[in-house]
């Protein structure tokens, strides 16, 4: 996302018969900066020039314009953009003699951007038209542009210089909502969340996790081992919402609730099972546990029925570290 801020000062360095404009002049946003919508263009912010003169032109209706015939004209000022953006640069001008005029060279931060060649336009010095346009890119921050004149004495008059820009919509759309927040793996101090990921038209950036109105963890992930919590607690209305890369929030998903086990004794997964030994009447089942809580003290209840006894006894349940 783009955009360009103007805060623009003129310095106008003038030779010959051109009166000088006062230095660090500010170009006031009403007055002297306008922005206009063109059809199927981006939109296009007309710089005035703010150059004094002797005389006005016929057929000027700006503050002031750039006599191009006086040698090696420079006409400065500075535009102060948020991000880095390709702009395009043209001038409008006026030029009435019949051989074609020298043209300005277009300065960009200390690198020559181009050059503005000037054909002789309509009805003469009363024709305004625009220059083609020369492609630059800004540098976010301070930017300066300066056109600067041939040392012949036959350029056309400027009237301003204009930027055309591409200017994004900001991002005000939120992501989708997370949908299916589980809970899983629960030990005395932890739970193990996790959600479908959300969708946004620009870009996710993450995920925040809610226990009632409080934020308790922010994560990239689609899962999240929530820790340092109580044992033996039940804990209500547990959420998680999506966030993008411009700061818009989803709506929280539905809530669920989870409580810890016991302290010190931690949960455990069946891993492996149907492993039979022997056959007929007596056989052996052996199943593999896993605790899902390494390091801590290991003790488990193991409780093993049989649904039918006249068909299937329970002998014996032995547990082996």
């Amino acid at each position: 996302m783009r955009t360009l801020l103007l805060r623009s000062y003129l310095t106008v360095l003038m030779l010959g018969l051109w009166q000088p404009w006062a230095l660090g002049q500010k170009l006031y946003p009403t007055k002297d900066t306008v922005i206009y919508e063109v059809e199927d263009t981006p939109p296009v912010t007309r710089l005035n020039m703010l150059v004094a003169s002797n005389a006005n032109r016929a057929g000027f209706t700006g503050s002031g314009y750039g006599d191009g015939g006086k040698p090696e004209t420079e006409l400065s000022l500075t535009v102060n953009v948020a991000e880095a953006t390709p702009v395009q640069i043209y001038l409008r001008y006026a030029y009435g003699r019949s051989v074609a005029g020298n043209g300005f060279e277009l300065v960009v931060n200390s690198h020559v951007a181009g050059f503005y060649n000037m054909p002789r336009t309509e009805n003469s010095w009363a024709g305004w038209t625009h220059t083609a346009a020369i492609s630059a890119e800004l540098a976010a921050g301070d930017n300066t542009l300066l056109v600067k004149g041939t040392p012949a004495t036959n350029g056309g008059n400027i009237d301003h210089i204009g930027l055309v820009y591409d200017v994004l919509e900001p991002d005000t759309k939120a992501p989708t909502v997370p949908q299916n927040l589980a809970a899983s793996s629960p030990s005395d101090k932890s739970i193990q969340l996790s959600w479908d990921p959300a969708s946004d038209d620009l870009e996710m950036e993450g995920y925040i996790l809610f226990i009632g109105d409080d934020s308790v963890a922010s994560t990239s992930a689609t899962s999240y081992l929530l820790d340092g919590l109580t044992p033996e607690t039940t804990y209500e209305n547990v959420t998680v919402l999506a966030y993008d890369a411009s700061g818009n929030l989803s709506v929280k998903s539905e809530p669920i609730s989870f409580a810890t086990t016991a302290e010190g004794v931690p949960s455990a997964t069946l891993v492996a099972k149907d492993v039979f030994i022997g056959s007929g009447e007596n056989f052996i089942l052996l199943a593999h546990v896993s605790t899902n809580s390494p390091g801590q003290a290991q003790e488990l209840a193991i409780e093993v029925n049989s649904s039918n006894p006249a068909i299937l006894e329970v002998l014996g349940v032995e547990y082996d570290p």
